[in-house]
């Protein structure tokens, strides 16, 4: 052909086509997503611990089958999994555990229920004992305030599954625990006042709580009484009222003892709530004069202290 500028021929061996000749080729569309094939890829992501990616994967799976009982359970073991003191999942787990019941049959919801109710409690306590962990091993102000945020969540999780199965004692027991923990405090945390206490209003909304489920845990277990916890600060046991300081080395060693062995037993624990009802009045009374500081140093703490050492010395050897 010749060019209709300057008149050359030129040979052209493919003719070309104007533009609106030329067909675009679409890429072949995807074939919809499987909710078995998710629900697979979501297992294997368990398998290599990446549990925010199985969780994604278990989402994608329920969007296609909302009815699948088994996504839903295995979301809620991966969403347990995917659990830590400083990253807790626990109510979205439980959440999880309530979808699955909602598409099961109801001769299922019974099993279901049991399940959810083990699982949550053989996670929800380890992780409470290892968050207290966490703040006995570095105490300061801001591993405390993480500390009762994380409390805040264990508790919000505690009152779904009660809500759920009224009469579960160890969850009622818990409960209560968790709040007489909160109020009482952090001692030895490195601040200026050498301990961290909650708000007034903290404080208060945590003794609702304990009062309402204190009443409750005494349907079940009659005689129970509701425990006497003095908040961090607030100077009214008799050793704190003998040394007048919460941080004396005395008080911590006693505190630490009621703590971590008095209250294993059915006689210290029989002690330490005789203490939570007498002993605000009594501290009142020795805190009133130094001489009655000085016998109560004599008579109580010394005594007590000398038997703490050398039960600590016997445990060591």
């Amino acid at each position: 052909m010749t060019c209709q500028y300057c008149g050359i021929d030129i040979i052209v061996r493919e003719p070309a086509r104007p533009a609106h000749y030329v067909q675009w080729v679409q890429p072949a569309a995807q074939p919809p997503a499987n909710a078995a094939n998710l629900k697979r890829l979501g297992a294997i992501a368990v398998a290599a611990g990446n549990y925010s990616e199985a969780c994604e994967y278990l989402d994608r799976a329920l969007e296609i089958d909302p009815g699948d009982v088994e996504i839903w359970l295995s979301k809620a073991y991966t969403l347990g999994l995917d659990s830590r003191p400083l990253h807790l999942r626990l109510r979205e787990m439980l959440e999880a555990f309530h979808g699955a019941r909602a598409a099961a049959a109801p001769e299922r919801q019974a099993a279901l229920l049991k399940d959810e109710v083990s699982k949550t409690k053989a996670l929800m306590f380890p992780l409470h004992a290892a968050s207290k962990e966490l703040l006995r091993a570095a105490p300061s102000s801001s591993a405390w305030e993480s500390y009762v945020q994380q409390c805040a969540h264990y508790l919000a999780a505690a009152n779904i599954v009660h809500r759920r199965v009224p009469d579960d004692v160890e969850i009622i027991e818990f409960v209560i625990e968790v709040c007489r923990d909160n109020i009482e405090g952090l001692y030895g945390a490195s601040t200026s006042e050498g301990y961290c206490a909650v708000d007034d209003a903290t404080e208060k909304q945590l003794r609702e709580i304990m009062e309402g489920y204190s009443a409750k845990l005494a349907v079940f277990k009659p005689g129970y009484e509701y425990p006497m916890v003095q908040r961090a600060g607030k100077q009214c046991f008799i050793v704190t009222a003998t040394m007048g300081d919460p941080t004396h080395p005395a008080v911590v060693l006693l505190r630490v003892f009621r703590d971590e062995h008095l209250v294993r037993f059915s006689v210290g624990r029989a002690f330490i709530a005789w203490y939570w009802r007498r002993g605000p009045a009594l501290a009142r009374q020795v805190a009133k004069s130094k001489a009655r500081r000085s016998a109560a140093y004599v008579l109580v703490v010394a005594p007590a202290v000398a038997c703490v050492k050398a039960f600590n010395r016997c445990k060591t050897r």
